[in-house]
């Protein structure tokens, strides 16, 4: 071949492979696989993280707001104060209030019980015959072998085995509670009832089923009449 000066036209080469056409913007042409990628934090997208972060929030601000509720409601049962507020109108024109504040408590005490003072009238009653209250008929008909009389002796005891012992806050309830085993027995194995004024709780009436009379200031007695 001849070596090409400037004077020669160019040269056509005539092959067979596809011609190759340039596209327009070829630059900013992207794979579509790669176009417009999700946003993802982690393995997480975006916005099922937010939604788990708002559900975690209103669950954590529901725990608070019922727990400070909760603890109120348990103090105000604790301690209940109530503040009352009358107003005292009298007859006439004048208005009188006052305010008071009361407090309810778990506890509560007991009344106080009245004190009882033992007492017997055997002084003034010496040698004298009493009459059971049972003879009155008012509980049910008197049994024809009870016995319910009894003669005073003041200044003595009657010392035998004891069929019943009381705390009573006379001498004539003391005779009383022999005379009731009698009658609810119906019989006379009560012979005696001895009374100690001074003696303290448990007991100050013995009832006794002997009449073994001592004497003794302290002590006033009662014997059953044969």
């Amino acid at each position: 071949m001849s070596k090409p000066t400037f004077s020669d036209p160019p040269e056509a080469i005539v092959h067979d492979d596809p011609e190759a056409v340039p596209t327009k913007n070829a630059a900013t042409v992207e794979n579509p696989a790669f176009a417009n990628p999700a946003r993802r934090l982690g393995e997480m997208k975006a916005s099922s993280f937010w939604l788990l972060f708002g559900l975690i929030c209103i669950l954590v601000i529901g725990v608070t707001v019922g727990g400070a509720v909760g603890g109120s409601i348990a103090a105000s049962k604790n301690h209940h104060t109530e503040t009352v507020t009358q107003s005292l109108i009298p007859s006439g024109t004048s208005t009188q209030s006052f305010s008071a504040t009361l407090s309810t408590s778990s506890t509560s005490s007991l009344p106080s019980q009245p004190t009882v003072t033992p007492t017997s009238d055997c002084v003034t009653t010496n040698g004298t015959t009493y009459s059971s209250l049972f003879l009155s008929g008012d509980e049910e008909i008197v049994p024809p072998n009870a016995g319910l009389k009894f003669t005073k002796l003041c200044g003595t005891k009657q010392v035998g085995f004891n069929l019943a012992f009381a705390y009573v806050p006379t001498f004539e309830a003391c005779i009383e509670l022999c005379a009731s085993l009698n009658f609810w027995n119906q019989n006379k194995n009560c012979l005696s009832a001895t009374y100690k004024v001074t003696s303290p709780m448990p007991g100050n009436c013995w009832a006794s089923n002997i009449t073994n009379s001592k004497v003794d200031s302290d002590y006033d007695s009662a014997v059953l009449v044969t």
